[in-house]
């Protein structure tokens, strides 16, 4: 069996407006929401041993806090995969290697959820440090053509209370 799990980055800042779009960091939101769901993405599927990243810096700034809870995967960055279509995911899927089973790839919207839909055969639209996680019953990546099923979708306002807080570490 194999796992990939799609984690869009975390909720970035747009206060310094000099900063180009790739380097923008997270805002204080992301940097609260992103090992919230690094906890949620262990409790609802499993631990992964591989993250791979876009080179942009917030997916960097999101890849580090999901590294704080998984400190065994390893974690590659690929500037393929900064503003990418799903393609470019496709292509790296097909690159894999076998020793991986569940591998997580932290992007960027549209593509990220364009993916997720064409996966999911439903329209998903993955929010800020929201995931969606998919598996193949296959041995190696090169069987995995398609996911036999959706194992989660989450979202961290799916945690938020009436007066928008969001969700809190304990």
């Amino acid at each position: 069996m194999k796992i990939i799990t799609l984690f869009r980055h975390a909720k970035s800042s747009w206060k310094d407006t000099s900063l180009s779009d790739h380097d923008r960091p997270l805002n204080k939101r992301g940097k609260r929401d992103a090992p919230f769901m690094a906890t949620r993405l262990k409790e609802t599927v499993g631990v992964p041993d591989l993250l791979i990243v876009s080179s942009a810096l917030r997916t960097q700034e999101t890849a580090e806090a999901l590294r704080l809870e998984f400190p065994n995967a390893k974690v590659v960055t690929e500037k393929s995969l900064y503003l990418a279509p799903p393609s470019n995911y496709l292509s790296l899927k097909k690159k894999l290697n076998d020793k991986y089973n569940h591998v997580v790839f932290i992007g960027h919207n549209p593509g990220i959820s364009s993916l997720a839909t064409h996966w999911y055969f439903k329209p998903v639209e993955l929010t800020t440090s929201a995931f969606a996680s998919f598996q193949f019953d296959a041995n190696s990546w090169s069987d995995a053509k398609t996911p036999d099923s959706c194992i989660a979708i989450d979202y961290p306002k799916a945690y938020y209370d009436e007066d928008g807080n969001g969700p809190q570490l304990s």
